[in-house]
């Protein structure tokens, strides 16, 4: 595992995009120009205002350095709030570089008050300018990106200051000292331009990624970080007073002091350099942003503890040197690392205001506490090491603390938004919508009451009682159903007005009342047993329904022998609505005599709403004697969900039956699928061992679903005794992917084409069933945000749910799983091989798996299908189960000998065309292959002729339709509302809210179209549902026109 670790590292690091690697040594060489010219500038500075001024005027220039640099920060954020980083970035730089050509005009033609103007105007730019540089670099670079280039990136500012000090000294050797300033001034146009070419890029993804996802501010980890800079400044200011004082007291003379302060930061140099190259990415690498950060506190912490014993040269060296060390490697690329995370439209503002105005400030603090210890109270030395232990102790436990909130900055930044229902219903059902609600629901649009109702539903209320009664009386007979339906839910007994419905002219109507009366128990038996006679089998078993709800033994074996009659009458002649009606009112009554013979029946009804119900009520009743019928249901595909409810609600009891599905190879894969579902919901201590067991199994399909039912057991059982075998399985998922990688770079696929997609999902799919083991291991909701953020979020949300999981990732799985998913195969292009497409193409199809194999065979060229059609027809004749891609190579071989026209679309089409053509439906767009061919399956081919009804306004949705060829018209009663067009849907909405037809649908030419049922489509939604957002947003955009086109009724009822 390790080899394979170090093997993903180095291909990772060769494969640094392009972009990256720019970005990278510009900065460096912008970083490289700003610190030379600062410590050009510096050289220059002290030379000549030490020249011409005494030391004790240092305090006073300083502090109004602090002053003008406060004063300047203020206008520079100015600028960027009013334009942009890049134009305030390089006015500022104009303004520095133009500044320092005036004052060196000024100084060779004899000004004397050009030089302690000089010395603030250095100080602005040394403490703005490498502000500035790295709030450009931190701009471009994303958390992680910044962890792998901040390395080089520190090292050019290591460089340049050392380049500055040797330019600095040579100039000054043969020229004269104010010759530095132009060579200073060129070092910052040439930053100017490097600065300039890495913030255009940015202006154009400012507009797209950034402020798409505005963050909160947590403003404990930004006084983190202000606690952090401030106590190290102060701490930093007092290590360089300590060394300064004890250098002066062991070496006494001006040669001397200056020959060791020569060699001393020369080494250092050297060393900050090697360190800032080779340690300082390694240990962000492996330790975190966060962590290297407490480098510099405890080196301190070492040095005063020996200045504290001794107060020796060496000691205050080591003091020092680990002080310079660490502040400008490791401490320096920690801080920028931090600021990276901060939302972008705070990220200037606050390093600006941190970094300028903070450090000069804590600066000048230690300037006064030096003065008052030292010069006032005439205090040993040593008395600063004292001081500074607390201080560090202080800063470590900062920097534990920022460990917390960085972890809780990264989570905020990848936190999927759920949405809130109760906050949705709160916004809806207002005072103000209950007062004009009786205004409403009297509306003469029959729709608009009906959308009413539909939304009250919704609101799940007890109290409308008062709204819906003035609805029993209304003239349309859909309306009076609703409001009586809507009446079960409510507290109020409104049997009173219902009795009055009981002659109403609608069947249903009648049925209704009835069923409401029995529920209220305001029918007596006597009138219940006159309803049996009634000649309308289905009110006959309404009447059933009171009878059983009244709790008399004699009553319910009534009802329950007139139920079995009913059964028997309504099949001669055919009527599935009774059946129904029987169906759902044993949902709601639980008889005590045996009904199995009952339900026996009704499941074998031929109608499939009729065995619905039946399961639905099965699901809350679970009567006994029925199991084995149930287990046989499993075989139906369109009873699928309704299965599942049912065969749950029987607990344990039925462990034994689903653990013989998944061991006989007999059960389809479908089954074996459901069948895993049903004992995640069941849950118990044998089922995790089941579950292990079947994700360990080598059919894909089968361990996927097995993972993702061990995600749903989760919720319900610990599964922490499974952990060793869990691990396991990830270890298995980590190869897996990265043998699937190998394998679509050999393979090299039609860019854009089915194959490419395939081995897509395969690998996204893949790390899916990573990230659900890993939600099997630590906590389950962190890591989904984690998936969702790298999955759907942009560049930044991606790099933040790395980042995040580098902080709660134990080391090896932090080492083995984040190089993996940080991999970029389609980076990693492989050099097609006509070897590697064979070997591909016979790997799928000896492994029996059908859609990449068909896939394959799709994506080969003619070449390729004649060299080896031999080898593909004999491999197919020697494996069972292939019957896709036998219909694929078929297919292929057809458009070879051009047995059709390729201008017209062939009937029928192949499976692969089918799914090609709902690939381009908007409903279907976002859908991978495999759900896609789930689609194509149970897809319908249907014919349409000029002017034919497809359906109706108001009857029941059934089906979604694709429309591959014509144009079809959607009207409403009110008028025409929209006209489809091939590779667009329609009848979509009202299957997902179980709505009558919203519209009428006509076509206007001969037309082509793939039709789904309902059941297939939320069969889809439920075992794929990362794919529901693309569907949901389509069905937004369709939700918005409908409302735009309803606005104006709207507003009239207003």
């Amino acid at each position: 595992m390790n080899l394979k670790i170090a093997q993903m590292d180095l291909r990772r690091f060769s494969l640094w995009r392009d972009e990256e690697r720019k970005v990278t040594i510009l900065s460096a060489i912008l970083l490289f120009a700003i610190i030379a010219a600062f410590i050009i500038l510096k050289s220059a500075r002290d030379a000549l205002f030490l020249s011409q001024y005494s030391t004790r005027t240092l305090p006073y220039f300083e502090a109004v350095t602090t002053g003008v640099t406060t004063l300047l920060v203020a206008t520079y954020l100015r600028l960027y709030r009013a334009f942009s980083l890049n134009r305030a970035v390089g006015v500022s730089l104009i303004a520095f570089a133009g500044g320092t050509i005036l004052f060196w005009m000024g100084i060779i033609s004899g000004g004397r008050p050009a030089i302690p103007m000089l010395y603030v105007w250095v100080g602005v730019f040394g403490t703005l300018a490498p502000v500035q540089a790295w709030s450009v670099v931190n701009q471009r670079l994303l958390t992680r990106q910044a962890k792998r280039a901040f390395g080089i990136i520190g090292a050019g500012g290591i460089v340049g200051g050392s380049v500055g000090g040797l330019f600095a000294r040579w100039i000054a050797v043969d020229w004269e000292v104010s010759a530095l300033l132009p060579t200073a001034a060129a070092l910052i146009f040439l930053a100017l331009i490097i600065g300039q070419a890495l913030s255009v890029p940015y202006e154009k993804k400012e507009s797209s990624d950034q402020v798409a996802e505005p963050t909160q501010i947590r403003r404990r980890f930004v006084a983190l970080i202000l606690m952090v800079v401030g106590i190290g400044t102060l701490v930093s200011a007092f290590v360089d007073f300590q060394f300064k004082v004890i250098a002066q007291r062991e070496l006494a003379t001006a040669q001397g002091l200056a020959a060791f302060f020569g060699s001393f930061y020369a080494y250092l140099g050297m060393v900050s350099l090697i360190f800032q190259l080779f340690a300082t990415p390694m240990v962000m690498k492996r330790m975190g942003p966060v962590t290297t950060l407490s480098f510099l506190p405890l080196a301190l912490i070492l040095g005063n503890g020996l200045i504290l014993v001794t107060s020796s040269l060496g000691a205050v060296v080591l003091l020092k040197g680990g002080e310079q060390l660490f502040k400008h490697s490791v401490d320096r690329s920690s801080l920028e690392v931090l600021y990276t995370t901060l939302p972008d439209h705070a990220k200037i503002r606050l390093k600006s205001l941190i970094d300028t105005i903070g450090v000069r400030v804590t600066e000048g603090i230690a300037a006064g506490l030096l003065i008052l210890l030292f010069s006032v109270g005439h205090l040993p030395v040593s008395v600063l090491a004292l001081i500074n232990l607390p201080l560090l102790g202080v800063w470590i436990g900062a920097t534990v603390l920022l460990s917390r909130e960085y972890r809780r900055v990264l989570e905020a930044t990848i936190q999927h938004k759920e949405i809130d229902f109760a906050t949705v219903q709160e916004t809806l059902f207002t005072s103000d919508f209950y007062h004009r609600l009786p205004e409403l629901l009297q509306s003469s649009e029959k729709q608009t009451v009906m959308d009413l109702l539909e939304l009250l539903e919704t609101g799940g209320h007890g109290k409308l009682g008062s709204y819906l009664e003035v609805l029993l009386d209304h003239e349309d007979a859909d309306v009076k159903l609703k409001a009586l339906r809507l009446l079960f839910t409510q507290e109020e007994d409104l049997s009173h007005q219902v009795k009055r419905l009981l002659g109403d002219a609608n069947r249903w109507v009648r049925i209704e009342a009835v069923h409401y009366l029995g529920f209220r128990s305001k029918l007596s038996p006597k009138k219940l047993r006159y309803f049996l006679n009634d000649p309308d089998l289905a009110l006959q078993a309404a009447a059933c329904s009171g009878l059983l709800s009244q709790g008399v033994e004699a009553s319910q074996q009534l009802a329950y022998k007139k139920l079995e009659e009913l059964l028997v009458r309504s099949l001669t002649p055919s009527q599935p609505e009774v059946r129904l009606e029987i169906a759902h009112l044993l949902e709601y009554v639980r008889l005590s005599a045996p009904l199995d013979r009952l339900y026996q029946q009704l499941l074998s009804d031929p109608s499939p709403e009729v065995r619905k119900a039946t399961l639905r009520s099965i699901a809350r009743t679970h009567p006994s004697g029925i199991e084995s019928t149930l287990i046989k249901a499993l075989r139906n595909p369109s009873l699928r969900s309704e299965v599942r409810m049912a065969l749950s609600s029987y607990g344990e009891s039925l462990f034994p039956y689903l653990r013989r599905i998944l061991e006989d190879d007999r059960s389809s894969v479908e089954q074996k699928k459901l069948t895993l579902k049903v004992l995640a919901d069941i849950g118990g201590p044998r089922v995790p061992w089941l579950l292990v067991a079947t994700a360990r199994k080598a059919n894909l399909v089968l361990r996927f679903a097995a993972i993702k039912a061990l995600n749903r057991l989760q919720k319900r059982q610990t599964l922490e005794p499974f952990r060793a075998t869990l691990e396991t399985l990830l270890e298995q998922e980590m190869d897996w992917l990265e043998t699937e990688t190998q394998l679509a770079r050999s393979f090299s696929p039609q860019p854009g084409g089915l194959m490419e997609a395939v081995l897509s999902q395969r690998q996204t799919w893949a790390r899916e069933r990573i990230f659900r083991l890993l939600g099997l291991l630590y906590e389950p909701d962190s890591i989904y945000n984690a998936y969702l953020a790298l999955l759907r979020g942009n560049k930044s949300r991606a790099d933040a749910s790395l980042e995040f999981l580098d902080t709660i990732l134990s080391p090896e799985h932090r080492g083995s799983i984040l190089p993996l998913l940080e991999s970029n195969p389609k980076a990693e292009e492989g050099r097609y091989t006509r070897t590697g497409r064979r070997d591909l193409l016979f790997h799928y199809l000896l492994d029996r798996d059908p859609l990449p194999a068909a896939a394959a065979i799709a994506d080969l060229t003619t070449a390729e299908l004649v060299l080896w059609e031999t080898d593909i027809r004999q491999a197919l004749e020697a494996l069972s189960g292939l019957s896709l891609v036998e219909e694929t190579l078929n297919w292929r071989y057809a458009q070879m000998e051009a047995a059709f026209n390729p201008r017209e679309t062939p009937r029928p089409l192949t499976t692969i065309q089918k799914m090609e053509n709902l690939g381009k439906t908007d409903i279907f767009s976002r859908l991978g292959p495999h759900e896609l061919l789930l689609l194509a399956d149970q897809s319908e081919e249907v014919e349409f002729q000029p002017n034919q009804s497809i359906f109706t306004e108001g009857e029941v949705a059934r089906d979604i339709f694709s429309l591959v060829g014509g144009s079809v018209e959607l009207r409403r009663a009110s008028g025409h509302v929209e006209l489809v067009k091939p590779g667009e849907s329609f009848g979509t909405l009202e299957v997902l809210t179980h709505q009558p037809r919203l519209f009428s649908a006509r076509a206007l030419e001969p037309c082509f179209c793939l039709k789904l049922d309902r059941e297939s489509f939320w069969e889809i939604l439920e075992d794929y549902p990362a794919v529901c957002q693309g569907i949901f947003e389509v069905l937004v955009n369709r939700i918005q026109a409908l409302m735009d086109l309803s606005a104006e009724n709207w507003n009239k009822l207003r």
